[in-house]
């Protein structure tokens, strides 16, 4: 009876992983991992989610005077409202501080004209240590992220 040569690692008829099931399941805790932390709410997305949210009142505001030809206001407390310091409100459970800042003394709100121009103010956003800024040209109306 012929004996199975021994190596190092044991038997020469054992198998270990190959690189290449070493990569698929490299591939696949790399994938798990990304749905998982996707899952998890975050500062980043509660800011990115307030900063949409506020975006979309401002797009709503200046086509609802293009459309009306008349001025439209949104005051500061309905983009924040007040919770220890101002907030934009998603809904009754979450909160993002934020701030309008007007270039000279406090902002009382954003308004839009019926040409599409606005009071050009400044928002401000704030989840943890991520800050947004939303710059609201007076020319145009439109705003940019800072």
């Amino acid at each position: 009876m012929a004996k199975t040569p021994i190596s190092a690692i044991g038997t020469s008829n054992e198998r270990g992983l190959t690189l290449l099931e070493l990569l698929v399941v490299i591939v696949l805790i790399g994938l798990l991992a990304t749905v998982g932390a996707q899952a998890i709410p975050g500062d980043g997305r509660r800011l990115q989610r307030a900063t949409d949210h506020v975006e979309h009142q401002l797009r709503m505001a200046r086509l609802r005077a293009l459309k009306t030809g008349s001025s439209v206001n949104i005051p500061c407390n309905e983009l924040t409202a007040p919770r220890q310091a101002a907030s934009v409100r998603l809904n009754e459970d979450s909160a993002v501080p934020g701030s309008c800042i007007a270039s000279k003394g406090p902002a009382v709100g954003v308004t839009f004209f019926a040409d599409g121009s606005s009071s050009g103010e400044v928002i401000e956003l704030a989840v943890g240590k991520g800050r947004v800024r939303i710059h609201i040209d007076p020319l145009t109306g439109t705003s940019t992220l800072d």
